[in-house]
């Protein structure tokens, strides 16, 4: 039996969708993404921080993409895509799914592709998701967890606003358990970011459309009776300097002992 999720994952996901920052446009997760992460698997560096050893083959890594979908489909959790605008090429997936000891926060995951380790784009995606999840939804956290060595996603979460709270053991798919720093940032720190409000743009008409039929026009900024032609998104900017040359994965993992338990 599956207790009540505390957020709305699906309206989540649907607001996601519209979401797009600079360089990245965002579409919900499927089962296809499975192949460029399998490659990116490839790279020893990429596994490192995450909690599951290399695949095998690329059947493990499609299985793993199929449950992150179906649990996505559920409503259990959020997953997209970030896909380049100017290629398609896809760059990224993140999470977003219940904290397991606290339902009330939301745990962010993110998983970069091997050829976009460099150049801030993790950065301008986790910050576009962070500020998605403080709009859409009525989470007053959010968090995020890595091991301590791993440095880059550290890193990559202070520069997202996120702090170190407290140090937790997670359970690794084949290897002895593992000790992780968790991360987080609250709604009233998000709020006096300068990027808080400027991290991604809004897909306009769809975008006017789909949140005044939701009810989360309100939650945007927007108000309820703004005609679709007046939607004026934000200016997505990252500021120079930032992240540069990040390696990226934040551990934020979802192995199978979550999958079960979003599932």
């Amino acid at each position: 039996m599956h207790t009540q999720n505390a957020h709305d994952f699906t309206e989540l996901t649907s607001a996601l969708a519209l979401f797009h920052t600079k360089r990245l446009a965002l579409r919900p997760a499927a089962v296809a993404d499975g192949w460029p992460l399998w490659g990116a698997t490839r790279n020893p560096s990429f596994n490192d921080g995450l909690l599951w050893t290399q695949p095998k083959d690329d059947t493990q890594v499609l299985e793993r993409m199929d449950a992150i979908v179906t649990a996505c489909n559920r409503g259990r959790l959020s997953a997209v895509s970030a896909m380049v605008k100017e290629t398609g090429q896809w760059a990224a997936l993140f999470r977003l799914l219940p904290h397991a000891s606290d339902p009330s926060k939301i745990e962010l995951g993110i998983w970069t592709h091997t050829d976009f380790w460099h150049g801030r784009v993790s950065m301008e995606l986790t910050r576009a998701c962070i500020s998605a999840a403080f709009m859409v939804t009525n989470v007053q956290t959010l968090v995020g967890a890595a091991r301590h060595a791993n440095r880059s996603s550290c890193t990559l979460m202070r520069l997202c606003g996120m702090d170190p709270q407290r140090t937790v053991s997670r359970r690794h798919e084949h290897l002895p358990n593992v000790e992780l720093v968790e991360h987080e940032i609250t709604r009233a720190h998000w709020k006096q970011l300068p990027w808080a409000r400027s991290a991604f743009d809004v897909t306009p008409v769809l975008s006017a459309s789909y949140l005044l039929e939701s009810g989360s026009a309100q939650v945007m900024g927007l108000p309820r009776s703004m005609p679709h032609a007046d939607v004026q998104p934000g200016q997505a900017t990252v500021p120079a300097g930032l992240g540069q040359g990040l390696g990226i994965e934040m551990s934020l993992d979802l192995g199978a002992a979550s999958l079960r338990r979003a599932a």
